[in-house]
């Protein structure tokens, strides 16, 4: 049987704030991810818009 070892009120509220440090590290490091693919769509986007406006300039040199 398992028996755990009770743990002072300190290292608890030390385990905590180790806990909850990590949690607001993670959750400012989702932020960041989703604010890069919000700006790797939007770049995307624009990257489509140059391209089909190449596509039509080569398209009227051929033409004229």
């Amino acid at each position: 049987m398992l028996t755990l070892m009770p743990l002072e009120h300190k290292t608890l509220v030390r385990m905590l704030g180790g806990v909850m440090a990590e949690a607001m590290q993670m959750a400012a490091e989702s932020a960041a991810l989703s604010q890069l693919a919000v700006q790797g769509a939007q770049i995307a986007r624009l990257a489509q818009r140059l391209n089909e406006r190449h596509s039509r300039k080569q398209v009227e040199k051929r033409r004229g």
